[in-house]
């Protein structure tokens, strides 16, 4: 057949127009090649059926433009010689650049190619590995896996430049027996783990990916870190917006602080880090190890609970090689292990949570189920805000602070440092509670109440007030694990 004809054969399958309809001026992007995907589809099909073509380009927007592109005067009409491989790098940045990159793809699951054996369709085998060909083959819906896998790859195309002229099948999705996934990039024979984190999501419809790069982050005491640590050792590049050293370092505007490392350690052993545990689950992270100071068990889901910093001291205690997540509910207790830890520290928000882009997020908190946190409210640094609980605007909720299931903060109210308010119990507009304080359970509170002071009832009134001392500093102190 001659090399036009069958371009415009090609054509007419992908749009599902009869061939005889296809002219000069027929539109492309509005016959179902508008997409990525489709257009990959089409640049597979001429690459693989019309001999000597290597060019196809994306921008044409008429099928004559696209015949002019495919067999202009200046093409060589001879096969491509193999591309040579390439090292990709991260986006060009100054070493002390704190600027994260990110890169968004959202596709229709149905715009990629049907086909009676994936392994065998010039588009599948053009954008994928054989590794991705078989994972999604062998799940009930191949091409939304596809679809989703397709995502990644562009997005990172979007995050980092320097994969803008990598072939997509030299990028690989990777998906641990956790559920995460990571980026692989394969060139002159060899595979390497990328520094960028991903994450993969789809209806039965739509697919979408994002993909995150940090080439240098804040981390630990106000001091930035000189680099993202390896990819190969980690997984991928941890995102570490905030400041360990709690709310006073914390500027308004910063974004949530995330962390995109797929392993995580957790400190604490108790009831609430069951709740932790598969919290860290659902965002696709790996929990490494688990210590505990007082270890109620051999295991904890299988994990063997290692002595922690309390019982090791300081000077014997390993350095961490993940992030932390401190699931220990007594605030006081809390405290005393961030303090004594010299490490990175996760959050831990579950999927259900809903909080607002300007709300600020301190290292080490942790949002349980069904929570809200509104506009303008600024959470210090491992605070645990439990399930349900109600944090309205403009509100500061102090590092170590802990706001109990179904509490309702209303707006710009101030909670101190270490405070806990109670199950159920709400506190009025404006009102300020001091620092190590707790307010009872469905108490409440219409006044600020001071530091060190034990408020219950409704309206809430002074139980007791403890006067701090050098040696106990973070009265009164609570039960909780």
């Amino acid at each position: 057949m001659d090399p036009r004809e069958l371009l415009r054969e090609i054509v007419a399958k992908l749009t599902e127009t009869p061939a005889e309809q296809i002219g000069p001026d027929f539109p492309l992007h509005s016959h179902g090649l508008e997409s990525s995907g489709r257009r990959a589809a089409l640049a597979a099909a001429i690459r693989r059926k019309i001999v000597g073509i290597d060019h196809v380009p994306d921008s044409a927007r008429t099928f004559g433009e696209l015949e002019q592109a495919v067999f202009s005067p200046g093409t060589p009409m001879t096969l491509p010689a193999p591309a040579a491989s390439r090292q990709s790098a991260p986006p060009s940045c100054d070493k002390d650049d704190h600027s994260v990159y990110c890169g968004l793809d959202i596709e229709n699951i149905a715009d990629l190619p049907e086909a009676p054996d994936y392994r065998e369709h010039e588009f599948y085998q053009t954008m994928f590995t054989s590794e991705e060909i078989a994972y999604c083959i062998a799940q009930e819906n191949p091409r939304m896996h596809f679809a989703a896998r397709w995502c990644a790859k562009e997005a990172l195309v979007k995050c980092d430049p320097a994969f803008r002229a990598e072939k997509l099948s030299s990028i690989e999705v990777v998906r641990q027996d956790t559920g995460a996934v990571f980026l692989r990039h394969h060139a002159s024979g060899t595979a390497r783990k990328l520094a960028h984190g991903v994450s993969l999501t789809h209806t039965n419809s739509i697919a979408a990916a994002c993909v995150v790069l940090a080439p240098s982050i804040p981390c630990g005491s106000g001091a930035p870190l000189k680099e993202v640590k390896p990819a190969d050792e980690f997984g991928c590049a941890t995102i570490g917006i905030q400041y360990q050293q709690g709310l006073k370092d914390l500027a308004p505007g910063h974004p949530i602080s995330i962390f995109l490392m797929n392993e995580v350690y957790l400190y604490g052993a108790g009831g609430i880090s069951k709740i932790i545990y598969e919290i860290l689950l659902s965002m696709g992270k790996q929990v490494k190890g688990i210590f505990d100071d007082d270890p109620p068990n051999a295991k904890f889901r299988n994990l063997p609970v290692r002595p922690g910093i309390g019982l090791m001291g300081k000077d014997n205690f390993p350095p961490l090689d993940a992030p932390v997540v401190i699931s220990v509910g007594n605030n006081a207790r809390r405290a005393e292990i961030a303090r004594m830890l010299n490490a990175q520290y996760g959050t831990a928000i579950h999927t259900s949570v809903l909080v607002s882009p300007t709300v600020v997020v301190g290292p080490g908190t942790i949002i349980l189920h069904g929570s809200i946190v509104q506009a303008g409210t600024r959470l210090g640094a491992h605070v645990l805000i439990n399930t349900g609980a109600s944090i309205d605007h403009d509100c500061t909720v102090g590092d170590y602070a802990h706001v109990s299931s179904r509490a309702t903060l209303c707006g710009h109210v101030e909670v101190g440092e270490g405070s806990d308010i109670g199950a159920g119990a709400v506190v009025i507009q404006c009102v300020r509670v001091g620092k190590w304080c707790r307010v009872g359970a469905g108490a409440v509170v219409l006044h600020d109440v001071p530091d060190y002071t034990t408020v219950v009832g409704n309206p809430a009134r002074v139980l007791k007030r403890s006067i701090p001392t050098p040696e106990a500093p973070q009265r009164p102190t609570q039960n909780g694990n």
